[in-house]
């Protein structure tokens, strides 16, 4: 309470107040007891959102884990998309292999197989 008075003292006399009231109001004892109330609130208020933190994080992190996991169950119920299907195309000439049939497979399962056709080739250039 004392730190945020004497700052606003400093900023009065610099005149770059951030709060005219409390400058205006100083030496009123109400005042100073309803804003030093506030102020406890604040820290009340900020204190107790610091320790939820634990809880809301774990809730993001298994919103992020559903989010993934519908992405991956509507990849799996679509057909590969024609972009997809060039790159991997592009891949197999580029790489000379063999090109597999995509007749059945889902979005999902083309991009395993560009998956493990990108991380083979990285694999072969660490070892060289």
């Amino acid at each position: 309470m004392a730190d945020f008075l004497d700052d606003e003292m400093y900023y009065d006399k610099i005149s770059q107040t951030h709060f005219h009231f409390v400058i205006e109001n100083i030496n009123d004892e109400k005042f100073l007891k309803d804003i030093e109330k506030f102020i406890d609130r604040v820290k009340y208020h900020l204190d107790f959102i610091e320790k939820q933190q634990p809880y809301i994080d774990k809730q993001k992190e298994f919103a992020k884990e559903q989010r993934k996991k519908a992405q991956i169950k509507k990849m799996q119920n679509s057909k590969p998309t024609p972009k997809q299907i060039k790159y991997y195309k592009g891949l197999v000439r580029a790489h000379k292999l063999e090109e597999k049939s995509l007749e059945g497979l889902s979005r999902w399962d083309l991009r395993n197989i560009i998956m493990e056709i990108i991380e083979g080739k990285n694999e072969d250039n660490k070892s060289v």
